[in-house]
């Protein structure tokens, strides 16, 4: 499975991807915009990301918007939508409701917990690599 970090904290995004990296080897992007040139690469090269862990606060495009134009990107290239797990800080209710109305599949408080990291792989049917 290709996965994709999006996250503005270069230290979370390591950590992340040090935690998925028994899975599958994740990509990262440290801002939206920089997300969402890979996403589109990645699509005009046939291998699009199926995860994405996607920060919900970042300066230069926030998690809702990077979300909105994945969608709206997948669906002109008519590929099925990738799984996408949001992350924040803040547990913030609206927040949680707006991205699950856009389109989003999962949600995390950080800092991100390798236990429940585990069950949402296991969810999606990876398996660990080694």
């Amino acid at each position: 499975m290709r996965a994709l970090i999006i996250e503005d904290d270069v230290h979370s995004a390591q950590l992340l991807q040090k935690m998925l990296d028994p899975w599958t080897r994740a990509e990262v992007a440290l801002s939206g915009s920089e997300g969402l040139v890979k996403i589109e690469t990645g699509i005009a090269e046939g291998t699009p990301f199926e995860l994405i862990f996607l920060d919900i606060l970042m300066p230069d495009l926030d998690g809702r918007e990077v979300l909105t134009n994945l969608r709206r990107i997948e669906a002109e290239a008519d590929i099925e939508e990738a799984v996408v797990v949001m992350a924040t800080q803040r547990d913030d209710a609206e927040s949680v409701i707006t991205s699950f109305s856009q389109g989003a599949h999962h949600y995390f408080l950080k800092p991100y917990d390798q236990g429940v990291l585990a069950e949402l792989l296991s969810e999606l049917g990876l398996s660990r690599k080694i």
